[in-house]
């Protein structure tokens, strides 16, 4: 669960989707839900390409190696 905090404080998208869980749900099923999700990406990445953050600035930017 501590992994959740570190997203919903560095990303606008986990952010985005504690604060309407919180909303509706409550605080503690909110950090749950978001630590779900987060495994679930996490287990999702497979083919070991890094997780961009996307923020309002650099959303719709594709990552390229250099």
């Amino acid at each position: 669960m501590q992994c959740a905090f570190v997203a919903i404080r560095n990303d606008e998208k986990f952010r985005n989707f504690y604060e309407r869980i919180k909303r509706k749900k409550g605080p503690q099923k909110a950090i749950v839900a978001t630590a779900r999700k987060l495994l679930t990406i996490v287990f999702a990445v497979e083919d070991k390409k890094p997780y961009i953050i996307h923020t309002s600035e650099n959303y719709g930017e594709e990552f390229t190696r250099n």
